[in-house]
């Protein structure tokens, strides 16, 4: 087919359609290459957890049958922490999420773009309070070691989150989470992001209803994540975490001008291109 005789709009899709060929072809590769370490990178976690695990979740368990008082709380530390030496096995450091407050006095809503569907407990590890979070209902079983049911951490996780469905069908959960006191986190984006060039993000239409609501919004942005994949214990990723009010992001807008909040949304997040669904 002669391809100069096609109309511009189709070249430029062609071209795109053959640079994401030439991108997913070299990460393919480059995974390959990552097995041997990915792997080991596993097996060196479950070797850890098998020598560290059960003494500390044994002495979790004596504390609380001593000491009832904030059972719950110390729960949700011990999980925390496990999560967080699950990510760092996994390859991913992060030092802190820069411009989060340590304590909330009051319900606030975080915005975070998914990623990957870690991306979820990645941020939940790292906050220095409880976040309720949307999570697949998968998650409500899922354990930190596949083959051994003690690491199921399903119940804390569906006692810290809310089902996860497109932003419409959440908002009314969203809602009475919000009049309920609690710390809520919001998905910007309805698909996980694939790290192809020049990609667009698909932001919730509602995003504008979130931003809109009387409390206190962080907009939080990843630096790095594009190689999130490729992480390994014997690679590891530094990923910068970072976040900013929506009264900072906006404060030079006008929030009636919904494409220009959108634009300085999409250009904090790191994205050029933007599609509301």
């Amino acid at each position: 087919m002669d391809q100069s005789k096609l109309p511009d709009f189709l070249k430029d899709e062609l071209a795109q359609i053959k640079d994401n060929e030439r991108f997913f072809k070299k990460r393919i590769e480059t995974l390959n290459k990552l097995r041997g370490r990915k792997k080991g990178s596993y097996y060196l976690y479950v070797t850890f957890m098998f020598f560290y695990y059960p003494w500390v979740y044994v002495y979790i368990k004596l504390k609380n049958f001593l000491n009832a008082k904030k059972a719950q709380a110390r729960w949700l530390g011990f999980w925390r922490r496990q999560l967080k030496i699950f990510f760092y096995f996994r390859g991913i450091r992060i030092k802190e999420i820069a411009g989060m407050p340590n304590k909330i006095k009051k319900p606030i809503i975080v915005l975070v773009p998914q990623y990957n569907p870690l991306t979820s407990l990645l941020i939940h590890a790292f906050l220095k309070f409880t976040l309720i979070m949307p999570l697949s209902k998968q998650f409500w079983t899922f354990r930190l070691i596949r083959f051994w049911r003690a690491t199921n951490m399903g119940a804390m996780l569906k006692m810290v989150s809310y089902e996860k469905a497109d932003l419409n069908v959440n908002i009314p959960d969203i809602n009475k989470l919000l009049g309920n006191g609690y710390p809520v986190m919001v998905h910007i984006n309805k698909n996980f992001l694939e790290e192809a060039p020049d990609q667009k993000i698909r932001i919730y239409e509602e995003i504008k209803d979130v931003l809109a609501k009387p409390f206190e919004v962080y907009i939080v942005r990843f630096e790095g994540m594009e190689q999130y994949v490729e992480a390994n214990f014997f690679g590891p990723l530094e990923l910068k975490v970072e976040a900013v009010t929506k009264t900072e992001l906006l404060k030079d807008i006008d929030m009636e001008d919904q494409v220009a909040v959108y634009q300085k949304l999409v250009a904090y997040l790191g994205f050029s291109k933007y599609e509301l669904v």
